[in-house]
């Protein structure tokens, strides 16, 4: 399966710690061009528990 780059803004809360963050930019190497494969990464950042809205995906 092909790897992309996605360029991803999004919020979360209730992540590692407890953390939150609003409009977080951050470049993403995933396998497939699918939202899930993004959100897959970002629980992995932040934890499974972590409540996660993606607000833009830029795919490179």
């Amino acid at each position: 399966m092909a790897t992309y780059k996605a360029r991803t803004i999004y919020s979360y809360k209730n992540g590692k710690g407890n953390s939150s963050g609003s409009r977080v930019h951050t470049l993403f190497v995933v396998q497939g061009k699918s939202e899930s494969a993004v959100m897959t990464e970002i629980k992995k950042k932040h934890g499974e528990q972590a409540e996660v809205i993606i607000n833009e995906i830029k795919w490179g």
